[in-house]
């Protein structure tokens, strides 16, 4: 099996016996292939994303991410780049990393922050639980979902994404979907 490190070519800079403490930077390289660049020639989000929890994880270790925000801040378009990471604080039961992704010509491209918690901290959320069986209508009946303004952006014009399903997800009082998108095959 592949490991997340592996899928995204992640090597560290440096190699460091001891975990990152505050203030600290430890530097990563990946080499991203185009597996993971989009149809517009950038880097998928979740990909940079993937990249972010990747170079943060070894400075937090016995920890558990619970948390990531990332903000982009222009596209990845270069199979490579370079990943800062600095432990901003390292609680007895919470540490705060952040993370800079940088392309191969050294502009960022992401900053992120991963925050990981003591697994003795968290709570268990393992239940039963009751799944209810979805109810979809095929894609094709779907209502189209179209972006408010003068016109859609080109991967809304490409997916073609519809609602095709209702009480599945909420998202405001008494308002639930689902949405589908077409999967358009490459030859």
């Amino acid at each position: 099996m592949t490991t997340v490190a592996e899928f995204l070519g992640a090597a560290p800079a440096s190699r460091s016996e001891r975990p990152l403490g505050p203030g600290e930077d430890g530097s990563w390289h990946f080499e991203l292939g185009k597996d993971v660049h989009g149809a517009f020639g950038g880097v998928f989000g979740g990909a940079v994303a993937a990249a972010c929890v990747t170079a943060a994880r070894p400075a937090a270790p016995g920890r558990r991410s619970f948390s990531l925000h990332v903000t982009f801040v222009r596209a990845l378009a270069t199979p490579t780049c370079d990943a800062r990471v600095e432990v901003v604080n390292a609680g007895r039961t919470i540490t705060t990393v952040a993370v800079d992704l940088h392309d191969a010509d050294a502009k960022l491209a992401a900053r992120s922050t991963v925050t990981f918690a003591a697994p003795e901290a968290l709570s268990p959320q393992d239940h039963a639980g009751r799944v209810g069986v979805p109810e979809f209508a095929p894609v094709a009946d779907g209502t189209p979902i179209r972006m408010a303004g003068a016109g859609n952006p080109p991967i809304v014009e490409v997916m073609e994404p519809r609602m095709v399903g209702r009480r599945l997800l909420r998202w405001g009082p008494g308002r639930s979907g689902a949405g589908a998108v077409r999967a358009h095959a490459q030859p």
